[in-house]
């Protein structure tokens, strides 16, 4: 791997965790693990004000964890690719020492049990 290739791998990867670093963003994340879903219903599972939930979803958009869809005067969030499930997978793997059961009941792609 060259040295630009990376610098810049690195560099996305301190943007990931960097967001992902902040419990809430964390519930957020999580929560969209199940399935896309609108700022009013994430508030009401969180039990979050819709600015702090908006607020966090605009730093994991930012990030590139997140993606929206608009529904009339709706805006529907949901996990951008695999990378935020693949950590999330890791993160649960790495809490509960197996990876037998993921967040969302998907293994990421790549993904081998720590233990059989």
């Amino acid at each position: 791997m060259s040295h630009d290739t990376l610098e810049a791998s690195i560099g996305r990867a301190t943007q990931i965790v960097r967001a992902m670093a902040n419990r809430q963003r964390l519930l957020i994340l999580i929560d969209l693990a199940d399935g896309e879903s609108a700022v009013n219903a994430l508030c009401a599972r969180l039990g979050m004000g819709q600015s702090a939930v908006s607020q966090h979803l605009a730093r994991l958009r930012s990030a590139g964890l997140v993606t929206t869809r608009r529904e009339a005067q709706t805006i529907h969030y949901a996990l951008a690719g695999d990378t935020a499930r693949r950590v999330l997978d890791t993160l649960d793997a790495l809490m509960t020492r197996e990876t037998r059961t993921p967040i969302d009941g998907r293994p990421a792609e790549g993904m081998r049990p720590l233990r059989e």
